[in-house]
């Protein structure tokens, strides 16, 4: 079961311990995604290791376990597709970490085979498996490409793929979805909670930061983590006569270079953190170079803060509040899009413009750092159904 090393972080390599090989099939496709898909290097290890526990499904349940793995692929069927799917299923319910839901449980099987079925795409496009392997009809596995217009840009490197064997009544996992969003109230438990805990000056601090960065500024933790000192230049901060100052986080989903604007009191917060952080540095008798520059690092170690070191700290938190299993720093730039939404209509009403759930998307997408504004789709439309919830109750009582 375990012939095949799970993906790393730094170097994204699958390696078959059997033959003694890298499996050029994942470690290629781990290239695909970093070079021509741009995405970020922790979504293409996430990948790999969902891809490798289904190599590892399949050299399982085959009939010669030496086989390689490309092989075993190009005897793939609908059946064993299914098959997989309805056995992963089973096992996410029965991890400890499930949310005793079925229906989450689907969503997480569906995100997995959709990556599966993306893989055997990418295999046969580019020559590695026979043509009759997948296709629309007359293959082994029924899969096509869903032709959808691509409004004048150029064509997706990740295409669009009819994929039959999902489950049907659960979506696929954070595609569109609003999800957990946070309030303000859950905001301040969170910070007061963070602020209170029997710890260093700087990391209370440091992690009540990364929430108002999330609430006030939208970024995701994975750009939170990624901002440098460098970022953050305190005499122009002090001197400039702006409310906001734009920042370029280096890390972003799929490579984004995009600017935001922290607010000036914010950045001010930001400065006075980052001497904290010295005097940690110092008085741990570390070298500057040890922190590369991050704001967020580690109290121990003094190296840059990870992203899942955040989320599961910030998913503590939250639960401890009442929140769903789940659930973690992302409901807070969640609260942020939500607030965004009702400041746009707001804006717009008293403007007299447009206030339709594509414009008000379009608007706001820009804030979040979005492309597509149709992943706020929901958000907007929830924001306009409440806003209009709440005029009807008003009218009743008036």
């Amino acid at each position: 079961m375990s012939r095949i090393v799970r993906a790393g972080t730094i170097s994204i390599v699958a390696y078959d311990l059997a033959v003694r090989s890298v499996v050029h099939e994942l470690t290629d496709y781990a290239l695909f995604m970093l070079d021509k898909c741009r995405l970020e290097q922790s979504t293409v290890s996430d990948a790999i290791n969902n891809l490798v526990r289904f190599c590892n499904y399949l050299l399982a349940n085959t009939s010669s376990k030496s086989r390689p793995i490309i092989e075993a692929v190009a005897g793939l069927t609908d059946n064993s597709l299914a098959s997989f799917r309805d056995d992963d299923l089973k096992a996410v319910l029965f991890n400890s970490r499930s949310r005793n839901s079925e229906a989450k449980a689907k969503e997480t099987v569906n995100g997995r085979l959709a990556g599966v079925y993306q893989w055997i795409w990418w295999l046969q496009n580019s020559g590695r498996l026979p043509a009759n392997v997948a296709g629309p009809s007359g293959c082994a596995v029924t899969v096509g490409e869903v032709c959808c217009s691509a409004r004048g840009r150029k064509k997706s490197f990740r295409v669009t793929l009819d994929m039959p064997l999902l489950y049907s009544d659960a979506a696929r996992r954070g595609k569109h979805k609003t999800g957990f969003v946070a309030t303000r109230e859950t905001a301040d438990g969170a910070i007061e909670i963070l602020m209170s805990r029997s710890s260093s000056e700087y990391r209370n601090l440091r992690d009540a930061l990364i929430v108002d960065l999330a609430i006030e500024v939208g970024l995701r933790v994975g750009s939170v983590v990624s901002l440098v000192d460098s970022d953050f230049d305190k005499a122009a901060i002090e001197s400039t006569i702006d409310t906001t100052i734009l920042v370029t986080p280096k890390k972003q989903k799929f490579s984004y270079e995009n600017s935001f604007e922290v607010p000036i009191w914010l950045a001010l917060r930001v400065c006075s953190l980052v001497e904290l952080r010295d005097e940690l540095l110092e008085s741990k008798g570390k070298r500057a170079t040890v922190a590369k520059g991050a704001i967020f690092i580690n109290e121990l170690r003094c190296t840059p803060l990870t992203a899942r070191a955040v989320s599961q700290q910030i998913s503590e938190v939250l639960r401890s509040l009442g929140a769903p299993k789940g659930t973690s720093i992302h409901a807070f730039r969640g609260l942020f899009c939500t607030e965004e939404i009702e400041y746009e209509i707001d804006q717009r009403v008293r403007l007299g413009l447009d206030t339709s759930t594509a414009s008000v998307s379009a608007a706001v997408a820009l804030k979040m750092g979005h492309r597509d504004p149709m992943s706020l789709f929901h958000y907007v439309a929830r924001a306009l159904s409440l806003r209009a919830a709440r005029e009807r109750a008003t009218r009743r009582r008036g």
